[in-house]
């Protein structure tokens, strides 16, 4: 199981790692104003691909026996979908452009759309190596589409193509993806019947999850276009690069769990107990080092955006410290959802994912009538999150599984841990200021070794036994 969870941490790692070069080099040479139209353009896309996977994905994973006719019915469905949402942005290009004021908007989205039917075809695909966890197989594909679309949007950058340059590196990395894919499953035929039966069994699970997604994408939407309007699109460039760095660990972490933990939870569906401890040790072995990592961060946003960014974005460093708290109840709400799955119990997501909107939604309209301060709002998605995710631990006690605060407790030591790491840090450590880019980074290294020293002292101290348990694993690889 370890072994499964790694490579997908890998697969996660090397594409994030890889794209973290990419942002080094493209926030030198796109500006904020650039980024900010990018991101608007792409969280309409990324919602339009959560909606051409439809949760089919889920479904052919979940089910334990499938067929050609199951890959092939949701392959021409996945199709069938991104062409019609392909035409709807096709028409609302334009009214979406003149709503953000911004005329290159329009041709972008029409010319992005094509993301979708890239997508479509390759899903059933994943898929395919996801259920026989073929896990390393996909950490290839992926990086090796990373350093193409990368180097693709450096060589255009530098060629002054500025926006379009991290449009092409999407379409490069979709499109190497896909024919990787081809090559790699060419054994793999799944012919070309359709089903009705078929897709109303995987639309009955997947329909379900989709609406999760798709409320969990409008929150995102809901966000970026607030910001938008109260400190401009450079702000939103500002926030979505933040965004980006604050993916590099946590969204790592929280994608390759959501990835694996599904088919290795899907195994354990026959006793009830093994699934619920199953699922406490994943949350509490993931709770030490995805804690430490937001301690890390927290403790070095400056120097971290300054090393990744550059000194022109250090003045917003304060978001990604409060993104990085977002991370906190993120693990919790990514292992649940996995748990949830696990159970076939899309009802639940989709409930759990609609509080979750309410809870934003309120808490959007209410900043946007008493305050228009952005780091007051920003801040206070905290607050939601933190709400939410107690409401939806509660509806999961209430109807799934009376001992799932047990997830909580797995974690609460880490976490106490973090907080008193971060805060003796905020108030007992001093930083020096230096212009060298090299003294920063190996500052940094320096400040990482340090907060971890003292991390896993009082994870010592506080007798976490999952820490004790990679000590052991530790010590028996050595000996």
């Amino acid at each position: 199981m370890i072994a499964k969870y790694l490579w997908v941490f890998a697969e996660k790692f090397s594409v994030n790692l890889i794209k973290l070069v990419t942002i080094i080099v493209l926030a030198r040479l796109i500006t904020p104003n650039e980024f900010g139209v990018f991101a608007i353009a792409m969280y309409i896309i990324t919602t339009c691909m959560v909606v051409v996977d439809s949760g089919m994905a889920g479904s052919l994973i979940k089910e334990r026996n499938i067929n050609n006719t199951d890959y092939s019915t949701v392959n021409y469905y996945n199709i069938f979908l991104s062409l019609f949402l392909i035409f709807l942005i096709y028409i609302l290009s334009d009214v979406v452009s003149k709503y953000y004021q911004n005329q290159d908007l329009a041709l972008m989205l029409k010319f992005m759309s094509i993301f979708l039917l890239i997508r479509s075809f390759t899903i059933v695909h994943i898929v395919y190596l996801s259920k026989k966890m073929e896990f390393r197989k996909q950490t290839y594909v992926y990086a090796f589409s990373a350093i193409v679309g990368g180097l693709g949007a450096v060589i255009l950058a530098w060629k002054n193509y500025g926006v379009w340059s991290l449009i092409a590196q999407q379409m490069i990395e979709l499109l190497s993806i896909y024919f990787i894919l081809r090559v790699m499953n060419s054994k793999f035929s799944y012919g070309y019947s359709f089903s009705i039966k078929t897709l109303k069994k995987h639309f009955n699970f997947g329909i379900k999850l989709t609406f999760s997604t798709i409320l969990e994408s409008l929150n995102n939407n809901i966000i970026i276009n607030y910001i938008g309007k109260i400190g401009g699109i450079n702000l939103v460039g500002q926030y979505s690069q933040m965004t980006k760095v604050n993916d590099i660990y946590l969204g790592v972490i929280s994608s390759a769990v959501d990835k694996a933990a599904l088919p290795i939870f899907v195994r354990n569906l026959n006793n009830e107990n093994n699934l619920l401890e199953l699922t406490k040790k994943t949350l509490g072995f993931l709770g030490i080092f995805v804690y430490l990592g937001i301690s890390i961060l927290i403790i070095n946003s400056s120097l971290v955006v300054n090393i990744l960014l550059g000194n022109n974005w250090v003045e917003y460093s304060w978001i990604l410290q409060i993104l990085c708290l977002l991370g906190y109840m993120q693990i919790v709400d990514t292992i649940v959802r996995s748990y949830l799955k696990a159970k076939d119990l899309p009802n639940i997501i989709l409930f759990n994912s609609l509080i979750k909107f309410l809870v934003f939604f309120v808490g959007m309209l209410l900043s946007y009538l008493f305050t228009n301060d952005v780091k007051f709002f920003v801040l206070m998605l905290v607050v939601w999150s933190l709400m939410y995710t107690v409401i939806s631990l509660i509806n999961v006690w209430f109807n799934v599984e009376r001992r799932i605060f047990e997830l909580v407790y797995s974690v609460f030591k880490p976490l106490l841990v973090s907080f008193l790491t971060i805060l003796f840090f905020k108030n007992f450590y001093f930083y020096f200021e230096s212009e060298s880019l090299l003294n920063d980074f190996f500052y940094f290294l320096l400040n990482c070794m340090v907060v971890s020293t003292l991390y896993f002292l009082l994870l010592f101290v506080f007798r976490v036994k999952e820490f004790f348990t990679i000590l052991d694993i530790i010590k028996r690889r050595l000996l």
